[in-house]
This record gives C-alpha cells, structure tokens and sequence, in this order.
C-alpha cells in the first residue's frame, strides 16, 4: 500500500451530491505518511522525532478515543456565558492533558511571532472554553457521527475529531489553506448555501463564525434543512449583554456583531420558527469581560439547538 491514498466523494456521495470530484476531497494517512506529517509544520506544530509515538496514540489508529468530560454544570445547557479567564485557562489544560490541543499559545498573536510560526496555525487559544463545551456535547466516543464545521479554515474542531477516528467530518468555508487538518473533508462554498443532501448532518458546529457577517434567517433555514431530526447546531459567538457597537470594526473584511442579550433571545424565537429549539436551560448573565480584543471588551456565550 502506498503511504499516501487520494479519496474522492464523488456526486452519488450522500453529503456531496451533484459535485464535482475535486470540490470535496480528503486526505487519507496511513502510519509512515501521519509520522511524516507529524514532523513536519504542516497542521501548526513543530513535533520532535520522540513526540511521535504519542502523537501516533491520539491519531485515528485502534485505542485511540477517549472521553474529555467537562467539569463545569453546564452539560445539559442549552446557553450559558463565558464567567471569566479561569475557564479558558481550564479548558486547554483539559484539551492538552488529553493529547487533542493543537492551537498556539497567545503569543501567536504578535506579528514578531507570526514571522516564525509555521505555516497554518489551527485553532486559537482563547477559543477553548467554547471549543471544550461543544466536543463534550459531541462526545468523543460517537465517532460514527456525521459532522459539518462551519467556517472552518483554521478549525481546531476537526483536527481533533479526526484524530479522534470521526471519519466523516467535514469542513466549509469561502476558502481553504493547502493543507487540510488531519484529514478532514474540506468544501469551499457559503455556510449558508451549501451544497449538501437534506438530513444529512448528526452535527453542525460554529465556532466563533455566527458574528461575522451572516444573515441570522437564512442561516437558520440552512441548518434547519442539512441537520437531521435529533441533531444539534452548536455555535460560540462574542457576546455582551448590554449593546456593543462595532459598526466601524469589520473582520475578515465582514461585519463584526457583538451578540447583545436581546439579539440572543431573537436568535432563538427566530430558530423555533425552523424546527430549532432549545434543549435545556439558558443562561445569559455576564459577570466579567475576559476578553479584549479590537479595543472591546467582552466575553463569549455558547448555545446548542436541536432539530424537531
């Protein structure tokens, strides 16, 4: 066998009907080409020669899942809010104690920094409370789930579910790197016209993409058609319950929004009228703003809503 296979979905693809062959690809790794990978600074990381053996452990070979149980109360929210920076803090301890950290440090940040990072940095270091709560939502032992990760071009939420073994995870964005994260099935087109079957998703996650530029509706409507019954849209998004104004700060050369608590709560009488509800309690009290960034300060809210 050689080292490297190249996949193809092709259009009979329940998830990729009527595309192309090269519009959804993946990369498939046996052990010689993940050591390769892994020693390179392909996926963010520089790995020595003996961090490999670990690295092998925590990629999609047998006996690899494990559990990341969250310690906060919050399992069964439907909506809960970023208290301050000790949960971030907890969060990727509990992602690098279980071998399935691959975002960079704060330091990433610095242009200095940047000058010697490696090539695609996945994943942001802040973006860990948010990304914990959802993979625990996920449950890293459901690897026969169908995921979808929406804006996804630096996504730390499928490099860790496809070292996990989730072997149909994919990703959408506008645009993609040359490298794809550990594998995933990578799609460039509109989150909010996508190309996918109806029914076809157990999951469909947002990671801090939901501010930037969309139209709350039509977004809505979208998930509404590619989840399947019982499944959950799981989103983070900046948020602050008293009205932020961003109106002069665009990201991505999009429009940045600063979730308020009254844009929340209209978000999710707006979903009911999809078939999208709240599972279980919400929350949107806000103590502390444990975030600054572009001269804000603010704090960062999650929320899951399931399919009828």
């Amino acid at each position: 066998m050689s080292t490297r296979e190249r996949k193809t979905f092709r259009p009979n693809d329940p998830l990729a009907a009527g595309l192309p062959d090269h519009h959804c690809v993946a990369i498939t790794r046996t052990e010689p080409q993940l050591r390769e990978d892994l020693t390179s600074t392909a996926y963010g990381c520089r790995f020595g020669p003996g961090c490999v053996e670990n690295a092998r452990r925590r990629s999609v070979l047998p006996g690899a899942v494990s559990q990341i149980r969250s310690s906060r109360s919050g399992k069964n929210m439907s909506c809960e809010i970023l208290q301050n920076h000790r949960q971030n803090f907890a969060a990727r301890r509990r992602l690098r104690a279980d071998g399935t950290s691959f975002a960079k440090g704060p330091w990433i940040r610095y242009p200095i920094a940047r000058k010697f990072a490696p090539p695609l940095v996945i994943g942001d270091s802040r973006k860990s409370w948010d990304l914990l709560w959802m993979l625990d939502k996920i449950g890293l032992t459901n690897t026969n789930k169908v995921v979808l990760d929406v804006g996804a071009f630096r996504s730390e939420i499928l490099a860790i579910l496809t070292t996990k073994g989730f072997g149909s995870a994919f990703g959408v964005d506008l645009a993609f790197p040359a490298h794809s994260p550990m594998g995933a099935k990578l799609l460039a087109a509109d989150m909010m016209r996508t190309p996918f079957k109806a029914n076809a998703f157990d999951y469909v996650t947002a990671v801090s993409v939901i501010e930037h530029g969309f139209d709350r509706r039509e977004l809505l409507s979208e998930i509404a058609r590619i989840l399947r019954p019982g499944g959950s849209f799981l989103a983070s998004f900046d948020y602050w319950p008293e009205k932020i104004d961003t109106s002069d700060t665009p990201l991505f050369g999009l429009p940045w929004n600063i979730f308020s608590r009254q844009e929340v709560e209209e978000f999710f009488l707006d979903a009911r009228t999809h078939g999208l509800l709240a599972a279980g309690p919400i929350s949107l009290d806000a103590a502390k703003r444990p975030i600054l960034f572009e001269n804000r300060r603010y704090t960062f809210g999650v929320l899951e809503l399931v399919k009828q």
